[in-house]
């Protein structure tokens, strides 16, 4: 009789690991059809697949803590040209993004050479932050370089700075 019910429970276990497998197979499909979205330069449909990628099932939250689901879905919305919500985050792991986000918003709108130079000083900042957490980011590097010597240009020519349009491919 013992070895009927350790039979039974050990059916019961393998069934209930083959149940969870399979969820965390069906988010990870959702995952990786959106980072194809993605790489194939699909933004706005790979920013929402993974806006839902997340949480659909109960076992999906915790597979989008381990994939970078995050990561992808906020480059999505960067590449999308979103940039508004991208520049005010404060997620350590978006660092990066969001100061690109920042300057992309800086050059879509131009300004008057005091202001432009005022939030290239912010966005120069924050690129100083990250390689002071990550000194070997190559990224955060040449883009705190060219921020800074585009500051000092706009600085130098004091004339208004206009803004680029997305559309026409300036950015």
């Amino acid at each position: 009789m013992k070895s009927v019910a350790s039979l039974v429970f050990v059916v019961v276990l393998l069934v209930l690991a083959g149940a969870v497998l399979w969820y965390a197979g069906k988010g990870e499909e959702r995952v990786a059809a959106a980072e194809y979205a993605l790489v194939t330069l699909r933004y706005g449909r790979a920013a929402q697949e993974l806006e839902t990628a997340g949480g659909t099932t109960l076992l999906e939250p915790l597979i989008s803590r381990i994939s970078p689901v995050a990561l992808d879905s906020a480059a999505a919305r960067y590449w999308d040209g979103d940039y508004e919500a991208l520049a005010e985050s404060e997620d350590p792991d978006l660092k990066l993004l969001a100061a690109n986000a920042e300057y992309r918003m800086l050059r879509s709108t131009g300004g008057t050479y005091q202001s432009f130079v005022a939030r290239l000083d912010s966005i120069s900042k924050r690129y100083a932050d990250i390689l002071r957490t990550e000194p070997g980011n190559q990224d955060a590097a040449y883009n705190y370089e060219f921020v800074v010597r585009l500051r000092a240009a706009a600085n130098a020519a004091r004339q208004t700075v206009p803004g680029l349009d997305p559309a026409a491919g300036g950015m």
